[in-house]
């Protein structure tokens, strides 16, 4: 929930029909989970908005019907239940809730703990066996790490907060798919510093600067046991090595399937710097793993290029969408779709008696129809109606 997301998105409103210059009820999704009797559950619900707040009061009250935007009352089915999520670091969820919303009062308020660190170790373990081993010891940097977060990232820049478990699971991913042996009572160098970097990939990279960088890298490399030395080069100085085959492409520690189509692809100049090799190894990675990855930095940096470059050598297809362009026509959309609703539910057809000092003495006197056509104009409406008795009005 945000301020971007009103009463109307959950209840519903009235969209454009097939037919031009008409519009249809359409549900939103609290009105079908209450008709349907579904389970709903509504995240951040300190952040929603007030409208939204005095939608859910009769739910929360209890009330039997429920009503919606266009007057229909609708009984809400039994099985329906409502769930709301509220993200805090305070033990106290009363306190955190007070003052934030006004119907703190009418839910029922459980409080969900972090997990210590033998629920992590039993988490961790469970999802990632092979990892046992070394379970203990990265939980504790985990830890470590968390605590430090603010020296990792500052507050003002795009990352917020302490690190997840989910953000644990996927260090842990990237570790258990290395195909390194974690089963020797002791660990080789290389396996050391596979773990080191999957750690600083996920927990370190975030920060913008490169001396915070270092350091975190270096305390990082005491807690795992990897000597600082092997630690300094594997950061400062290693560059992931870039090798093509028939079938697949490696990028340092990551090798991914290549398409039969990439060979015949129009290769484009790459400039090979050491930088722009780590932030292809880390794109890589989460491409393997499927996750989302959010590229930041400034206008011209090659953001865009590397995902270029990596699509190319693996011969995907790329769609490179400008959300500034998509945001702007859905905002123009909403815009046109509502005040078009109201021009036509207000004007829609209306007798129109022009002014006795606009009427010259060879016109007929008789009053015209004012209508208001509201449609897509391609082609245009029309009305069954003798033109020189109508004033159209295009919207």
């Amino acid at each position: 929930m945000d301020e971007h997301i009103d009463g109307k998105t959950l209840i519903g409103s009235y969209v454009c029909s097939e037919q031009p210059g008409e519009f249809r009820w359409q549900p939103g999704p609290l009105t079908q989970a209450v008709k349907a009797g579904f389970w709903v559950v509504l995240e951040n619900i300190d952040q929603a908005a007030s409208d939204v707040q005095s939608i859910l009061l009769p739910l929360l009250e209890g009330n039997s019907s429920f009503m919606t935007g266009y007057g229909e009352a609708i009984r809400v089915a039994g099985s329906f239940r409502l769930f709301s999520t509220i993200s805090t670091s305070k033990v106290d969820v009363y306190h955190c809730t007070e003052g934030r919303t006004s119907l703190s009062s009418l839910w029922r308020r459980v409080m969900v703990r972090p997990a210590g660190t033998t629920d992590l170790v039993n988490i961790v373990t469970a999802w990632y066996l092979d990892l046992e081993p070394v379970a203990k010891k990265l939980i504790e940097t985990f830890e470590w790490l968390n605590g430090a977060s603010e020296l990792i990232v500052p507050s003002n820049i795009v990352f917020f907060g302490k690190f997840s478990l989910r953000d644990l699971l996927k260090c842990y991913k990237g570790i258990s798919g290395s195909g390194m042996s974690f089963s020797a009572d002791r660990l080789s160098v290389d396996t050391h510093s596979c773990i080191l970097k999957e750690v600083v990939d996920v927990f370190a990279a975030y920060s913008p600067s490169p001396e915070k960088r270092l350091n975190i890298v270096r305390d990082i490399a005491k807690m795992l046991g990897v000597p600082l030395t092997r630690a300094e080069t594997l950061y400062c100085l290693d560059r992931p090595v870039l090798q093509e085959f028939q079938g697949a492409v490696q990028i340092g520690r990551v090798t991914l399937h290549r398409s039969e189509d990439a060979v015949s692809h129009e290769k484009k100049p790459f400039v090979e710097i050491r930088s722009s090799f780590h932030v292809l190894e880390r794109i890589a990675c989460a491409v393997k793993w499927n996750e989302p990855i959010l590229l930041v930095g400034e206008t011209g940096t090659g953001k865009t290029t590397l995902v270029l470059n990596l699509a190319a050598r693996l011969g995907q297809n790329l769609s490179v969408l400008e959300a500034r362009l998509l945001l702007t026509s859905r905002s123009k959309n909403q815009l046109l779709m509502e005040y078009g609703k109201r021009l036509w539910d207000k004007v829609s057809v209306a007798p129109y008696q022009r002014k006795d000092s606009e009427i010259s003495s060879d016109e007929e006197v008789a009053p015209r129809i004012m209508v208001c056509c509201w449609g897509p104009g391609n082609p245009p409406i029309t009305l069954d109606i003798s033109e020189k008795r109508v004033l159209w009005i295009s919207c």
